[in-house]
């Protein structure tokens, strides 16, 4: 049997539900460890679901000219660490699984990581775990693009271009807490993987699975 090739990737901080269905669909991730930094990417940013609609939520590094993603090193002039926590307890506080996360997740957090990579791959399989998926995560010997005919959903990291990934999936509604049947607002697709942890909880993986198909 040949065994199915991951789909290369940029490390996101957290990911949407998307970039985590094709990750189940395929059994894990290759990312990208050589590439060059970009601001205003997935890198740093993810959406969740407040009760004033979408909110983008991100962390800040130090910048410097032409740096590589995995030398970026994480900014800790301001709290961002609380805020971030603090964000997170306003927006799902009320969801069924945020109580048995929180801490899980706010002990990664407050970890002060100085490279934000590391924070990244940490928050990815802590993520992973809690959610129950068995994902194997590898990375890049070299920045080249793939020779193996494996999917190159690198460029997805950056907004304009997520659409790329979204394409591959399709909308499978779940409750969301500010959502129906709570609200009247409709669904809300493809946002932070950790709107569909905390409201979801151990019914991630059927979610997303039926997200993808094996086309994807």
């Amino acid at each position: 049997m040949t065994t199915p090739l991951l789909p290369l990737l940029n490390l996101p901080f957290v990911g949407d539900t998307a970039t985590w269905a094709i990750m189940t669909l395929h059994g894990g991730a290759l990312f990208e460890a050589h590439g060059p930094y970009q601001r205003r990417t997935a890198r740093t940013r993810t959406t969740i679901l407040t009760q004033a609609g979408p909110l983008d939520i991100s962390i800040p590094i130090r910048t410097a000219h032409a740096l590589l993603y995995r030398d970026t090193r994480l900014n800790y002039d301001t709290d961002w660490d609380r805020q971030l926590m603090y964000a997170l307890k306003t927006a799902y506080n009320s969801t069924p699984f945020f109580e048995f996360f929180e801490q899980d997740i706010s002990a990664v957090v407050r970890r002060r990581h100085e490279f934000l990579w590391d924070f990244n791959c940490e928050i990815l399989n802590l993520i992973a775990s809690l959610a129950g998926l068995h994902l194997t995560f590898s990375e890049t010997t070299s920045f080249a693009p793939p020779q193996d005919g494996r999917p190159d959903l690198r460029i997805a990291i950056e907004t304009k271009f997520a659409q790329r990934i979204h394409d591959l999936c399709q909308t499978v509604p779940y409750t969301q807490i500010f959502g129906q049947p709570y609200t009247d607002r409709p669904f809300t697709p493809f946002l932070s993987m950790l709107d569909l942890l905390f409201n979801m909880g151990p019914e991630c993986r059927p979610i997303l699975k039926q997200m993808t198909s094996p086309q994807c």
